[in-house]
């Protein structure tokens, strides 16, 4: 049996730890720090982390995986450099970090390897922390979603920035609920990059890859993280707009009316497809319908103007890139010559119609050149105000035809250089399918940003708008992470909604399920009230239709639009869960507007201001200066009103008084522009009495005469003249009836 020797382990020891601390002390840390926030890289593995004083979080960054770290050295007291090889390409690159503010943090990626092609190459890799309840946040062709970290069943845990399918906004956000500290992952030089999900012990942390460009790296990649100490998500919506701001790429909708006056109509409107065009816009005016896009290429000059006058927008749809062999022209050109090609040569397919009729993509630069060379006699014989270009501002592509080879970037200035000469030279007022970051200073409204994720799926056919058959036209993840208002929030409209109007795709409209569940209806109107954003709705059977559910459409238009026109301007400035359940959601604006809605099938009691309110299912508790407008319940069941200087409506089930107005069903009274009042009576099972002197609010009013109105708006016969200024009473009635109080 061998002796133990105490003395010769104690040496041993020592030798040891003199041998560990000598190499520590020759492969230190490298550091930079700021006032906030502190950078250090590990000379040796080449991992590297983040102190937040502001918040007291640590990071730290996920091994490599297909990046060799070679080493790191510091350039200043906030820039330090790191050379590494990506093992995929065999490029070596170096990443210049940069603590560029207090809060942000920047990694610049470049090679003298410029012309070799790059795939997947991730870095920096992502970076963990220790959160006790952690939410992704993002917009992956939505207007927002939110997921827990630990929802690793999420369907897209890759998306490409600015694709079709992909990222509306160049960055990931993740935050923790408990504190509110969050940091976000934004792609500075956005075009050729995805964000990823990097799974670490159940939990997905954010991270860039980039790709090539023509199929080389090409130039210069940039990818910030910017840091916040509270606010969750609302926090890093503003740490987007600031940075917008600070690149110059940020104009409000106020900023685009001043150039441009009608973008002002977009206050309070709804987009309708569908329509009959003048007369419903007749229509629509007699019952309190004071502005709306009214889409249609095929009304007359006249009627066009008509329209115009009446205070209506009047757009057509556009597809500049969707084209057929045929002279250069609208959705026509020369294929062999104008479409993209991809990288093997071949023209890119961009649409195949239901009975297999293919649509080229034509290439923005020759988009370009073509729209000139139509669009200007088209507008003069069809005297437009508006027009909905489909496709072009929804993603950027590559093309690789010999005859225009250009990057994503250059797809995106072309296009925009298109979109500017619709909105500018033309003086239209813009709007776009799915509108993107990228074309947000010149787009005035967005079609599709409403929308959740996934309502491509399998099981809907948004794209031929084929109105839904029954509910499994919903698929499980639209369901889910798409229209669930437990996973939703106003991402875009927290950066963009005085920017740029937003609404549904014309395949999931306002009224698109109304015929299967009416109660998805009631929930897209509660999102456009507290959003601030637009109705989208089919006048034909697509949809309510106007001669067939022309109740449920006012309806829509009503309680979305009379709020909408108050804050559509305005800054969203936040929005926040208010219970477990995610049933009770506020948003404030900026101008003093703000929504409580409730998305539940219970009423739910909440104190607002220094009241004690009962929202009703699916309710709403809507103010802003000069202007309320609530659903609620009580002992008599739901009510629904809305009080203005010059409008009043209320909606019972139960024969109840609200205000100047005793009813059982619907009545609208509201002041038109000459003066007059009209009141417009909808399904009424009790008699309707209507106090005239609060309504004008005149003690001194003794006389008024009432005249019953046609549809269209039309003055019919007078029923009454030289009335005592007292109660008017109008007999229940059945359907809708139009009248008129002059006054004397």
């Amino acid at each position: 049996m061998h002796k133990f020797n105490i003395k010769k382990f104690q040496t041993l020891i020592v030798t040891f730890l003199i041998c560990f601390v000598a190499k520590a002390q020759n492969q230190p840390a490298i550091k930079i720090s700021n006032s906030q926030l502190s950078f250090a890289v590990n000379s040796e593995s080449g991992q590297f982390s983040v102190q937040d004083k502001k918040s007291k979080r640590s990071w730290v960054s996920l091994p490599y995986k297909k990046i060799k770290f070679l080493s790191a050295s510091a350039v200043s007291p906030s820039q330090l450099k790191m050379s590494l090889i990506d093992s995929t390409s065999g490029i070596n690159f170096s990443s210049l970090v940069t603590l560029e503010n207090d809060s942000s943090l920047s990694f610049v990626l470049s090679t003298s390897q410029k012309a070799m092609a790059i795939d997947q190459l991730s870095f920096p890799q992502a970076m963990k922390t220790n959160y006790e309840k952690g939410f992704l946040v993002f917009n992956y062709r939505s207007g927002g979603v939110q997921i827990a970290q630990n929802d690793i069943t999420y369907p897209a845990k890759r998306m490409m920035v600015y694709d079709n399918i992909g990222l509306d906004m160049p960055w990931v956000g993740v935050y923790d609920a408990v504190k509110g500290d969050g940091m976000m992952v934004l792609a500075n030089t956005p075009y050729d990059v995805e964000i990823d999900f990097s799974e670490d012990k159940g939990l997905m942390w954010p991270n860039v890859a980039w790709a090539s460009s023509l199929r080389q790296f090409s130039y210069a990649r940039k990818v910030s993280y910017i840091f916040t100490s509270g606010g969750n998500y609302v926090s890093l919506a503003k740490a987007y707009r600031n940075y917008l701001k600070q690149i110059d790429d940020f104009k409000t909708l106020a900023q685009k009316a001043i150039a441009k006056p009608r973008v002002n109509w977009l206050k309070g409107s709804a987009v309708v497809w569908g329509s009959s065009g003048l007369k419903f816009a007749r229509e629509a005016k007699a019952m309190g319908v004071h502005t709306a896009i009214i889409m249609g290429s095929k009304f007359k000059k006249d009627e066009i103007k008509q329209m115009t006058d009446l205070g209506f927008l009047n757009s057509s749809y556009e597809n500049l890139e969707g084209t057929r062999e045929g002279s250069m022209g609208h959705m026509k050109d020369t294929m062999a010559i104008a479409a993209y090609h991809t990288v093997e040569g071949k023209p890119i397919i961009g649409w195949v119609t239901k009975t297999g009729v293919e649509y080229y993509s034509r290439s923005s630069v020759r988009s370009l050149q073509a729209a000139p060379s139509y669009l200007p006699t088209y507008i003069n014989d069809v005297p437009l105000t508006g027009l909905f270009l489909d496709v072009t501002p929804a993603f950027l592509i590559e093309d690789f035809h010999p005859l225009h080879t250009f990057n994503r970037e250059a797809d995106k200035q072309y296009k925009n250089k298109i979109k500017e000469y619709i909105g500018k030279d033309l003086g239209l007022v813009l709007g776009g399918e799915h509108g993107k970051a990228w074309n947000s200073s010149i787009l005035e409204y967005s079609e599709g940003t409403m929308t959740g994720s996934f309502f491509w799926e399998d099981g809907n056919k948004p794209g031929y708008l084929d109105p839904p058959k029954d509910t499994t036209y919903m698929s499980a993840n639209f369901k889910k992470y798409g229209f669930n208002y437990r996973n939703r929030i106003p991402l875009w409209q927290l950066v963009f909604n005085d920017c740029v109007s937003s609404t549904w795709y014309w395949g999931d409209s306002s009224d698109w399920f109304y015929a299967v569940t009416p109660t998805i209806s009631d929930l897209k109107d509660n999102f456009n009230m507290l959003y601030g954003s637009m109705p989208l709705i089919w006048a034909d059977k697509k949809g309510y239709g106007w001669d067939r559910n022309r109740s449920r459409f006012v309806q829509t238009i009503r309680n979305v639009s009379n709020f909408q026109k108050r804050v559509s301007f305005s800054e969203l400035l936040s929005h926040e869960f208010l219970n477990e359940e995610h049933t009770l959601q506020h948003s404030r604006f900026a101008g003093g507007g703000q929504a409580f809605v409730n998305f539940g099938e219970k009423a739910i009691k909440h104190t607002i201001g220094k009241e004690s309110i009962s929202l009703a299912p699916r309710g709403f508790y809507l103010t802003a200066p000069g202007f309320l407008q609530s659903k609620t319940i009580d002992e008599l069941g739901v009510v629904t009103k809305i009080v203005t200087d010059s409008l009043i409506s209320v909606q019972t089930d139960q024969l109840r008084k609200v205000g100047p107005i005793s009813t059982n069903g619907t009545v609208t009274i509201f002041k038109q522009d000459n003066g007059i009042w009209r009141i417009v009576v909808e399904n009424t099972l009790a008699t309707t009495e209507i106090d005239v002197k609060a309504i004008v609010k005149s003690k001194n009013l003794k006389f008024y005469t009432l005249s019953q109105v046609d549809e269209d708006g039309s003055k019919g016969k007078v029923l009454s003249k030289n009335l005592p200024a007292n109660l008017i009473k109008i007999p229940a009635a059945t359907g809708i009836m139009l009248f008129d109080i002059n006054i004397e």
